[in-house]
């Protein structure tokens, strides 16, 4: 045994001794430096989003008689409620992920500055300034939009320690449409989801939960809706014609 280890040191020593670059140095200083490299793989899907060209074409272009304002303290408010609910803005994951991950989960966010809001499943009450000019041309006291807004979202992935399958969604409009878009929509959500162990309705966060964690073989969807819209002006300047923009921001968390 003792012969074997001796070798073995030995073999070591001379490998060791054949690999080195030493260098010479006649008054024992030394100058050099270490190089480091690599590369980093982004294995986040890409989501796909999309404000719906139906909606868009939806909202212009809307005429209400000057009569049909309600004084409200010293505005005038127009109720467009008849105009229904818009599906706002959707996405969802372009292809299948490995698996779950930080940074996987968009935050969505709309509104101005520092009034914007984290759409979730619960209704958010939302206002944008709104813009008018008068009939003669010049530009009026500005007002406000408001109206309603609620996301829903779903997810799909394969969870190890049970060992089943997931396709789990929030409640609600939004929700079924989140739903819909990820089975429709994702890379080869038929082939991968083949076999579906747990269909059902989860909260909003916990859906996400799924996506910022271990889950494998994980997919998302988003979607929102909005409704109640009404415009107000100041009653004294309500303007011939008006324009508001709702903006809308995605960050990954």
């Amino acid at each position: 045994m003792k012969k074997t280890m001796i070798a073995g040191m030995v073999s070591v020593l001379m490998a060791a001794s054949a690999n080195a670059a030493f260098t010479e140095s006649a008054d024992g200083t030394f100058t050099g430096s270490l190089s480091f490299s690599g590369s980093i793989t982004d294995t986040q899907p890409a989501w796909m989003w999309e404000l719906p060209e139906v909606t868009i074409n939806s909202v212009t272009d809307w005429n209400v008689d000057k009569a049909a304002g309600v004084l409200e303290g010293e505005n005038a408010v127009f109720d467009f409620a008849d105009k229904g609910t818009f599906e706002f803005l959707h996405g969802y994951t372009k292809s299948v992920a490995a698996g779950g991950q930080p940074g996987f989960r968009p935050i969505v966010t709309v509104g101005e500055g520092d009034t914007a809001q984290e759409i979730n499943d619960t209704v958010k009450s939302i206002s944008v300034v709104a813009s008018g000019v008068g009939s003669d041309g010049a530009a009026t006291a500005d007002g406000q939009l408001s109206f309603s807004i609620s996301g829903g979202n779903a997810v799909a992935f394969f969870w190890p320690e049970s060992g089943l399958w997931w396709l789990a969604y929030s409640g609600g409009t939004a929700g079924a449409n989140a739903r819909t878009l990820l089975q429709s929509n994702v890379e080869n959500y038929a082939t991968v989801y083949a076999q579906i162990d747990m269909e059902e309705e989860r909260a909003f966060s916990w859906n996400y939960n799924y996506l910022n964690n271990t889950s494998l073989n994980a997919s998302g969807a988003f979607d929102s809706t909005m409704s109640d819209i009404k415009l107000s002006f100041p009653s004294t300047s309500v303007p011939a014609t008006w324009t508001a923009d709702v903006p809308v921001t995605v960050t990954m968390m």
